[in-house]
């Protein structure tokens, strides 16, 4: 059924099957897109690994030489090596983040070029759409924060994070009088285990992250501009999230949401965030258009051809009415499982206003008698 939002005066019919099922496949498309810049940006900063391990065995192999003590000396030498690790990490994430910043920059362009010609494709007559600038798009990469940081806050971050955490490591193993091998191992890991337990693979994940957030927010807001250029045509937005047991509280609660052209929340509603947003189409009396004189084609992909279930709430409810319980335990836990399947309660009310997941006993104190009938106790 077409959902609305009540924050809407001008409520949205619904988003058509085609532009929908569009939507989830270039998601799809996006995530792929993600792993491979990750993978960039990773490739590039594995390489001042490797020199930050090389310079470590050096200035370890010296320090050793000398002798270690408890005073100022030690002290002194462990200092100089976390500022030559800067010297080295400092450059390779800036590095990585002008590449980065490139590769936004394409990627918006592309988002923008994508989503009107699904547009155009659904609608099935020529309509011209409108494209945000060069300068837009550049403002989007550059200027605008995401998670609360600008891309290149969360890049400075993360270099000195990993510095910090380099020496600290060798600061522990320096005072449990670990051999330089050992102090090694602990930072770029063991090759039984791939190179994944090492202080270094901390550093891997975190920049996986923010490359893929930083995606997330690039494509977002470079679709939601050409909506803007085009609310002759875009009537309001719908959040569309991931349908899998994986998507995290403040995505299921959005998913089907229908937002103003120029407001309400967008994607990323978090790091790593996998939601995206599909266009709300005016209808074609709204455009001016005489819909009698349009091919019988053409009228039919404005006629409000919604799927029927669409959001996540529905997604899960379907897997209880199927009998797959174990998605929907590992999706919500198992007390907000049986919530969920015996109590009545959807999603949504699993979380605040601000899409904070509410604890048990505040979800308790809300919804007693939905406790009661799923028979769950605290």
């Amino acid at each position: 059924m077409p959902r609305q939002d009540p924050r809407l005066t001008d409520a949205a019919q619904g988003v058509p099957q085609e532009i929908r099922d569009r939507t989830i496949s270039h998601a799809l498309y996006l995530e792929r897109l993600k792993t491979q810049e990750a993978n960039k940006v990773i490739a590039q900063l594995n390489r001042a690994y490797e020199d930050v391990v090389s310079q470590l065995e050096n200035r370890l192999r010296k320090i050793k030489d000398r002798g270690f003590d408890a005073g100022p000396k030690t002290t002194r030498r462990l200092q100089e090596m976390a500022a030559g690790f800067r010297s080295i990490l400092d450059p390779a994430y800036q590095g990585a983040l002008a590449e980065q910043q490139q590769s936004l920059q394409d990627i918006a362009r592309s988002e923008t070029q994508w989503q009107a010609g699904t547009i155009n494709h659904t609608i099935g007559i020529p309509v011209e759409m409108a494209l945000p600038s060069a300068s837009v798009l550049r403002e989007i990469v550059s200027r605008r924060p995401f998670q609360g940081r600008l891309l290149r806050d969360w890049y400075k971050d993360l270099s000195e994070a990993h510095r910090q955490r380099l020496a600290e490591a060798v600061r522990l193993g320096v005072a449990e009088g670990q051999t330089t091998d050992q102090i090694v191992r602990r930072i770029r890991g063991t090759r039984a285990a791939g190179y994944t337990d090492g202080v270094m693979e901390i550093g891997r994940r975190q920049a996986e992250a923010v490359t893929r957030t930083a995606i997330s927010h690039v494509s977002s807001n470079a679709r939601s501009e050409m909506f803007k250029a085009n609310d002759r045509v875009v009537k309001s937005v719908q959040w569309v999230s991931t349908l899998d047991s994986r998507t995290t509280p403040i995505c299921r609660a959005r998913d089907g949401k229908v937002y103003p052209v120029d407001g309400g929340p967008r994607p990323p509603a978090h790091i790593g965030c996998r939601s995206s947003v599909s266009p709300v189409l005016r209808s074609w009396q709204e455009m001016g258009i005489d819909a009698n004189e349009l091919p019988p084609s053409s009228r039919a992909s404005m006629n409000g051809q919604v799927p029927e279930t669409t959001t996540y709430n529905e997604w899960l409810r379907s897997r209880v009415n199927a009998g797959d319980m174990s998605v929907v335990r590992e999706a919500l836990g198992a007390k907000r499982a049986k919530l969920f399947a015996a109590g009545g309660l959807d999603v949504q009310r699993f979380v605040d206003r601000r899409g904070r997941q509410l604890t048990l006993k505040q979800l308790q104190d809300k919804e007693r008698s939905a406790f009661e009938a799923a028979g769950v106790q605290l």
